[in-house]
C-alpha cells in the first residue's frame, strides 16, 4: 500500500510475474533442472485504469501475443474479482535464452507446439 491506501504501482511488477510463471506452467513450458533453456523477461508496458486497495482479491488474467523467432508476447489483465473492474493492462515481451550461454535463442519446436495448443 501507498499513502493514498491503494496497491503501489511498484507492485503490478510482481503481479503479472506471478501471473507470466503461472501461465507458463499451465502450458507446460518450464526450466527443467540441468537444462540452461528458459526464457527472460525484455520488456514490459503497463497501463493502470484503476486502483486496486487493501483487501482487494484480484484476478490476473494472461494470453499469448505474438509468438516470433526467439521471443514471445504476453498480453495480461489484472481484474477486481468483486465487480470485474479493470484494474490494469499491460504486455510482456520475453525472449527465449540459453542461460548457459547467456544468449538468446529460438524458440524450440516443443515450445511452440504447447503455445499453440494453449
Amino acid at each position: 500500500m501507498d499513502a493514498f491506501n491503494h496497491v503501489n504501482n511498484a507492485v503490478y511488477h510482481s503481479y503479472l510475474e506471478e501471473g507470466r510463471i503461472q501461465f507458463m506452467r499451465d502450458l507446460g513450458i518450464q526450466r527443467q533442472p540441468g537444462s540452461g533453456l528458459g526464457w527472460i523477461l525484455v520488456h514490459t508496458e503497463i497501463d493502470f485504469r484503476s486502483q486496486a486497495r487493501y483487501g482487494d482479491e484480484l484476478i490476473i488474467a494472461v494470453c499469448l501475443g505474438r509468438v516470433g523467432n526467439r521471443s514471445f508476447e504476453l498480453h495480461h489483465r489484472i481484474l477486481r474479482l468483486a465487480d470485474q473492474a479493470l484494474i490494469v493492462e499491460a504486455k510482456s515481451v520475453q525472449a527465449c535464452m540459453d542461460y548457459d550461454s547467456n544468449k538468446s535463442v529460438s524458440i524450440p519446436d516443443s515450445w511452440r507446439a504447447k503455445m499453440q495448443n494453449g
